[in-house]
């Protein structure tokens, strides 16, 4: 009877030791930091920053937000082992990734294909962004950039046009401050444009949502910007995301499911169909108004 208490004890334990909660896919943007890997989540309507009660104990970095369970993953800073995080912020060690260089990997993002791609940008690995399957925990392809070289402190992708965006930083061939797209299949980097901010912003927090836009985090203010795609000019929405000296580096992530928290509202059928609706009532009331009117002064 000891032996199936023991047992069932133990059980739990193991159970409970890899549970976690899931993340909701709002439009909060997350995020985490410092040397204890510790997690936020940043809601633009309220401008308020929320840390999670739980902490892993070790930084991480080159996080992305997996849809197809609601969690996020990344790597353990200065490691080869993928970290799993819930939003509770309990954090799992899923093992050293079979064939991922044991370098450090500040640039991380998820795709739709729910693989997770993370970047270095330095010698011996300039432009190879590493294709990790978080299920079998394990490189399963290396996407080569071909062009100049860059340097990033995040990336993250864009579900809309198949492309990783990130702004570049850090004194490779492409110049600090521009954003950068890379197509997720051919791996062609376009240079969009300059964001036209200060030389020392550093963008270590990059998301995306459903609806196509990219934002940034600039770990030095604290201010969320939105980026135009087709420009690389960036318009600020937010401001109080904890900075960088508060957290000690940061990385972030999005639930690329949701439209965002800038999304314009599209009418239903049935709502098209109540706007129709009060728009020719409006008509024939105005019709009548004017015939009544019309009548009233012959």
């Amino acid at each position: 009877m000891k032996k199936l208490i023991v047992l069932a004890f133990l059980f739990c334990f193991s159970v409970n030791a890899y549970a976690q909660e899931p993340f909701p896919c709002d439009g909060s943007f997350y995020q985490v930091f410092g040397i204890n890997g510790m997690s936020l989540a940043y809601n633009v309507e309220t401008d308020i920053s929320t840390v999670a009660p739980n902490n892993a104990g070790t930084s991480m970095n080159a996080f992305g937000y997996r849809v197809q369970d609601n969690l996020a993953y990344g790597i353990f800073t200065g490691t080869n082992e993928l970290a799993q995080l819930g939003s509770d912020g309990t954090v799992n060690n899923l093992g050293v990734v079979t064939g991922l260089p044991l370098i450090n990997y500040p640039a991380g993002a998820i795709s739709d294909d729910g693989f997770l791609y993370v970047y270095r940008g330095t010698d011996p690995v300039f432009n190879m962004i590493f294709v990790i399957d978080i299920d079998a925990v394990s490189v399963v392809n290396v996407l080569n950039v071909p062009g100049p070289t860059f340097t990033t402190p995040d990336l993250t992708f864009n579900p809309i046009d198949n492309r990783f965006y990130a702004v570049a930083g850090g004194g490779a061939e492409v110049p600090d401050n521009n954003l950068i797209a890379i197509d997720r299949d051919t791996g062609v980097l376009e240079i969009v444009g300059p964001t036209n901010l200060a030389d020392d912003t550093g963008f270590a927090s990059m998301f995306s949502d459903d609806s196509g836009n990219v934002y940034g985090h600039d770990r030095d203010t604290g201010i969320l910007y939105v980026f135009n795609t087709q420009t690389g000019q960036p318009t600020q929405i937010g401001q109080n995301i904890i900075q960088e000296e508060v957290m000690g580096g940061v990385d972030g992530f999005f639930c690329v499911a949701n439209p965002g928290p800038i999304a314009k509202v599209v009418p239903t059928l049935s709502e098209w169909g109540l706007i129709a609706m009060v728009a020719l009532l409006g008509v024939i009331g105005f019709i009548a108004i004017r015939r009544r009117t019309a009548s009233a002064g012959a």
